[in-house]
């Protein structure tokens, strides 16, 4: 079906890649793809909310890619190449991308989250999907079930430019009442090795490391900061309307 790819807002929460071995103790090698979740759903958090969050200027969580089906949008907030912190896990950063999902879990949040996933898988390989709390103990993803977005991202396909994708024709509902041929079953990921369970130096406990974003501590003072801004934007153009027209 396609979704929105935007490449237009940078988090400077990241680690480079030439700097991964230094920080992390291991090169920055993709090895899989790691989904979160934004927090509670009821609490009605915002794909612009989360995805300006991780953006901020000295913040200690980041994330490659944030997800939603309202809109069906992704935004790309780090380059692939480098590192978010996201996992709690050395391993987990230095090695996977990580994914913000919207914590609704919906039909189309998942059919988007597939999408993003077939992109990913077509640049980087045929790599495992993690979840937040394989690395560390978090309630974090939520109501996301790997093995069925695992399942489901194996019926998309990865157009050229990203985003452009969608059904394979094989599994397309709108064409076909049953998929003629069976999609490939997900190799279930193996118990984490002590490795992957080390925590990542940029995991800060005291500033919320674990908590899914909407949940640290500062998310909610963050946001009012930016309503802040918003409101004061409004005020300059209004003031400025003002003077105009007086």
């Amino acid at each position: 079906m396609s979704y929105s790819y935007d490449t237009s807002h940078d988090s400077p929460n990241y680690t480079p890649e030439a700097q991964a071995r230094s920080v992390f103790g291991q090169p920055r090698v993709i090895k899989g793809i790691t989904i979160h979740h934004w927090g509670d759903p009821s609490t009605n958090p915002t794909f612009e909310g989360v995805r300006d969050y991780l953006c901020r200027k000295n913040g200690n969580t980041s994330a490659h890619v944030v997800v939603t089906g309202t809109g069906r949008r992704a935004a790309c907030i780090v380059n692939y190449n480098d590192v978010a912190w996201h996992s709690g896990s050395a391993w987990g950063n230095a090695r996977t991308i990580g994914l913000e999902l919207d914590p609704r879990a919906r039909d189309e949040d998942y059919d988007v989250a597939a999408e993003v996933v077939a992109d990913i898988r077509s640049a980087f390989g045929d790599v495992p999907i993690y979840w937040h709390s394989y690395f560390t103990a978090t309630a974090c993803p939520g109501k996301w079930d790997p093995a069925r977005l695992d399942e489901l991202s194996y019926k998309k396909y990865s157009a050229a430019e990203w985003g452009k994708g969608g059904w394979k024709a094989e599994y397309d509902p709108t064409k076909v009442a049953q998929p003629t041929v069976p999609a490939p079953t997900p190799v279930p990921v193996p118990e984490p090795t002590p490795e992957q369970q080390v925590p990542s130096p940029t995991a800060t406990p005291e500033q919320g490391g674990g908590l899914p974003v909407t949940e640290k501590p500062d998310y909610s003072e963050e946001n009012n900061s930016l309503l802040k801004q918003i409101l004061s934007i409004v005020q300059a153009i209004f003031d400025k309307l003002t003077s105009i027209f007086k």
